[in-house]
C-alpha cells in the first residue's frame, strides 16, 4: 500500500478504502480504546447514504445517543457543549449532511492522533508482510483476512509468517466488530 508522500488524512483514507487493511486499523483502535471516532466516523458514512426520513431520523437519533449524548458509550471526547447543542436541535428535522462538519473534524483528529502509530506498529508490518507472503504464494489468492499479532517476530517477519501460521487470524474480534466492511450492513 504505497503511502509516501501523502498527508495523514490521505493516509487515514487508503487505510479505510482497503477492507482488509481497515479491520486490521480498526483492531489496532480497540486495543488502544481510541475506536469512538472511527465508529462515528463510519456510522455518519452509512447515515448519509439513508433515503427514508423515518430511518434517517432513527439512525441519527442512534448516532447522537452512541457517540454526542453526555456519558454515552462512546462518548466524543473533543466535543465542545456549542456543537453538541447545534446538533441536538438538528434532530428534529435530520438531513444527511447533518454530522458533516463534526465528520471532518473527527476524521482529521483520528489520523494526525493515531495513523503514525499504527504505520510504526507490528500489526501494520505483519499485515503488509502476509500481503507479500500471500503474493509470492503459487496458490496466491488475495482472500479477505485481518492479521492479529499474537507475539513479535523474532526474525524475518515473511518467514515468521510462513512458520507461525497462528499469527493470521481470519477470525479477529475486530473484523465486523460494530459493523461490515464490505458494505453489507
Amino acid at each position: 500500500l504505497p503511502m509516501d508522500d501523502v498527508s495523514v488524512v490521505q493516509k487515514l483514507f487508503k487505510i479505510v478504502d482497503d477492507s482488509e487493511l481497515c479491520n486490521v486499523y480498526e483492531e489496532f483502535l480497540v486495543n488502544r480504546f481510541a475506536w469512538e471516532n472511527f465508529g462515528f466516523w463510519f456510522e455518519v458514512e452509512v447515515f448519509k447514504k439513508e433515503v427514508d426520513p423515518a430511518e434517517l431520523k432513527r439512525q441519527a437519533d442512534l448516532i447522537y445517543s452512541k457517540f454526542l449524548e453526555e456519558g454515552s458509550i462512546f462518548e466524543l471526547g473533543d466535543l465542545a457543549p456549542a456543537v453538541r447543542k447545534i446538533i441536538k436541535k438538528r434532530m428534529q428535522n435530520p438531513t444527511p449532511a447533518m454530522f458533516d462538519s463534526l465528520q471532518r473534524k473527527v476524521m482529521n483528529s483520528l489520523a494526525l492522533a493515531t495513523v503514525a502509530d499504527f504505520m510504526e506498529d507490528d500489526m501494520y508490518h505483519v499485515f503488509k508482510a502476509s500481503l507479500s507472503a500471500d503474493a509470492s504464494s503459487p496458490k496466491s489468492k488475495r482472500t479477505k483476512k485481518v492479521v492479529e499479532v499474537l507475539k513479535k517476530p523474532k526474525s524475518n517477519v515473511h518467514d515468521e509468517l510462513r512458520s507461525q501460521s497462528d499469527l493470521i487470524n481470519k477470525n479477529t474480534i475486530a473484523k465486523g466488530f460494530l459493523f461490515n466492511f464490505d458494505g453489507k450492513q
